[in-house]
C-alpha cells in the first residue's frame, strides 16, 4: 500500500511540475521569451520489452501535445517580442519628442533674452555677442544629449517594470496558481507601459541657458564702468594734481 501510495505521490508531483512548467512557459512567451531546448520529438523505444516499452509509448503519446505547445509558445514569443520592441520605440520617440519641444522653447526664450540684453548694453556684433551665442549653443548641445539619455532611461524603466511583472506572475505559478497567473502577466504588460508613459516628466533643462548674455553683459558692463571710472580719475588728477609737502601747511598772510 505504501509503495503504491508513494508511486502515486511521485506521479502527482511530476504532473504538478509539468503543469507549472507549462504555465511558466506561457508567461515567458507573453514577454517575448521563446521556449528553451529543442522541439519535443518521439523517442525510439529501447531494445527491451516490458516496462521500458510501456514507458516509451507513454512518453511518445505526450509528444504531439508538447510539440504543439512548443510551437504555439515559440510563435507567441516572437509576436510578443515584436510588439514590445514597437512599444519601446514609440515610447522612446514620444519621450524624445516631448523633451525636444521643451528644449526648443527654452532655447528660444534664452536666445531672445540674449539678443535683448546684448542690445541693451550695446554689445551686439562684438566678442560678447560671439561668446554668448557660443554658450547658448553649448547648452543646446548638452540638452540634446540629455534628451537621448532620457529616452534610453524610460525604455530601461519599462523593461525593468515588465521583468518584475513577469517574475511576479512566475512566483504565483510556483505558489500553486493557475491561469490567473497568466492573466496577471498579461495585465502586467499593459500596466507597465501605462505607468511609464504617464509618469511625471523631469525638468532636464533647469540649469541650462542661465549664464548666457546676462553674465557676459554684466561682465562687460562692469568692465566698462571700471574703465570709465579710471578715465574719470585720470582726468580728475589732471585738473587737480596731487602734491606732496614735506613741511607743515601754514596759513598765508
Amino acid at each position: 500500500m505504501s509503495s503504491g501510495g508513494g508511486g502515486d505521490s511521485g506521479a502527482n508531483q511530476r504532473a504538478e511540475e509539468a503543469r507549472k512548467a507549462a504555465l511558466r512557459q506561457r508567461i515567458d512567451s507573453l514577454y517575448g521569451i521563446a521556449p528553451g531546448g529543442s522541439r519535443p520529438a518521439p523517442v525510439a523505444p529501447s531494445g527491451g520489452g516490458g516496462f521500458s516499452k510501456v514507458l516509451s509509448n507513454a512518453m511518445n503519446a505526450q509528444v504531439p501535445a508538447q510539440a504543439a505547445a512548443y510551437d504555439a509558445n515559440t510563435a507567441a514569443a516572437s509576436d510578443a517580442a515584436t510588439q514590445m520592441a514597437d512599444e519601446q520605440t514609440k515610447l522612446a520617440d514620444s519621450t524624445r519628442g516631448y523633451y525636444t519641444d521643451q528644449l526648443a522653447r527654452s532655447f528660444g526664450v534664452a536666445e531672445r533674452n540674449t539678443r535683448f540684453n546684448l542690445a541693451r548694453q550695446g554689445l551686439m556684433g562684438g566678442s560678447s555677442d560671439v561668446d554668448a551665442n557660443r554658450e547658448l549653443q553649448t547648452d543646446q548641445n548638452l540638452g540634446a544629449t540629455r534628451i537621448d539619455e532620457a529616452a534610453r532611461r524610460v525604455v530601461s524603466q519599462l523593461q525593468g517594470q515588465r521583468e518584475q511583472e513577469r517574475l511576479n506572475a512566475v512566483n504565483l505559478v510556483n505558489a500553486g496558481a493557475g491561469d490567473d497567473a497568466v492573466l496577471s502577466a498579461q495585465a502586467g504588460l499593459k500596466n507597465s507601459l501605462d505607468n511609464v508613459s504617464t509618469q511625471q516628466k523631469a525638468n532636464l533643462f533647469g540649469d541650462l541657458f542661465t549664464s548666457g548674455a546676462d553674465a557676459f553683459a554684466s561682465q562687460n558692463y562692469n568692465a566698462a564702468m571700471a574703465a570709465q571710472l579710471a578715465r574719470f580719475q585720470s582726468q580728475l588728477g589732471a585738473y587737480f594734481p596731487t602734491r606732496s609737502s614735506g613741511g607743515a601747511v601754514t596759513p598765508s598772510g
